[in-house]
């Protein structure tokens, strides 16, 4: 449900779904889940979702709301060159 509201044309949506997807990130560092965090990276990871979320036409309040998801990736090293790059671009094409 997640990926698929991140994919949608529509910003409310995608805002949601990057809200939610930040409070699962938070929620999965202090409880005992079915759903460890390293599954959440997977997911993140396997869906494009960061990808999506910091597309440059997507509405700055999506990009910002998605700080959580990024900074989520970032802890382990889980987080790779490409989505490095892709915040950088992001940022050199805003300014």
């Amino acid at each position: 449900m997640i990926s698929l509201f991140i994919k949608s044309q529509v910003s409310q949506k995608k805002l949601f779904a990057v809200k939610s997807l930040g409070e699962i990130c938070r929620k999965s560092t202090h409880y005992t889940f079915t759903i460890t965090p390293e599954k959440i990276k997977e997911f993140i990871s396997s869906k494009g979702i960061l990808e999506e979320i910091f597309r440059p036409d997507n509405h700055p309040e999506v990009i910002a709301k998605g700080e959580e998801v990024f900074l989520y990736m970032t802890k382990d090293g889980y987080l790779n060159k490409h989505l490095i790059d892709l915040v950088f671009n992001l940022l050199e094409k805003c300014h």
